[in-house]
């Protein structure tokens, strides 16, 4: 699985890592500190999800989750944040999928799951 962690904190990019790494079989993990960088590498590395917090600076998550579907509809997100609240505003952005910061990190796990990403062909 092809992963783009964007957030603006370094210890949670960090932290979000640290659980794929180890619950996930060899997953390839970008990250990016901005909405403008998580669009950026959209396009560079053709990620099959995006885990996107909803506040960044330069470009918040919400923002950057219109953009990125717009461009790559196939890409999925799921938007994080420490606002439960921000839910709904992430899911009428486009998001595939909500979990907030403050629940056990197995639902993050879960909500990758549920996503049936399609099977990659070759090497990429």
């Amino acid at each position: 699985m092809r992963i783009i962690i964007a957030d603006d904190q370094r210890h949670a990019r960090s932290g979000l890592r640290a659980l794929l790494s180890a619950s996930l079989p060899a997953p390839m993990i970008w990250e990016a500190g901005t909405g403008v960088e998580a669009e950026r590498l959209a396009g560079e590395v053709d990620p099959d999800v995006i885990l996107m917090d909803v506040r960044m600076p330069e470009m918040g998550g919400v923002d950057a989750t219109r953009r990125i579907k717009s461009r790559f509809p196939g890409i999925r997100i799921i938007m994080i944040s420490l606002d439960a609240s921000s839910g709904a505003a992430a899911m009428a952005a486009g998001a595939d999928g909500f979990v907030a910061k403050s629940e056990d990190p197995a639902r993050l796990l879960e909500t990758l799951s549920a996503l049936d990403l399609p099977p990659r062909t070759g090497f990429a």
